[in-house]
């Protein structure tokens, strides 16, 4: 099933965006890189349903990284989502 795939990925890919945020979790350069892949993963999945939940994650988490990168990446996730929210029913 196509769905539950999907949501676990989307699952793994909002964990791994907060790789590296908490103060014991402090590697600048491995956590930005994983922050970023996790940002292109998430990018690289079809939207099949909006759910604001996970667009408030990616909005929270583009705001708040330290990595312009992680924030590039995010930013375009989210136009991605925004394009396509009229056509998505949650």
């Amino acid at each position: 099933n196509r769905d539950a795939y999907s949501k676990e990925a989307i699952q793994l890919g909002l964990e791994a965006l907060e790789y590296g945020t908490l103060p014991w979790e402090y590697f600048p350069e491995e956590s930005g890189q994983v922050r970023k892949q996790a940002a292109l993963l998430l990018g690289t999945l079809e939207p099949i349903r909006y759910d604001q939940m996970i667009y408030d994650k990616l909005l929270k988490a583009m705001k708040a990284d330290e990595h312009r990168s992680v924030r590039d990446t995010l930013y375009n996730v989210l136009v991605k989502l925004a394009g396509s929210r009229s056509s998505l029913v949650s």
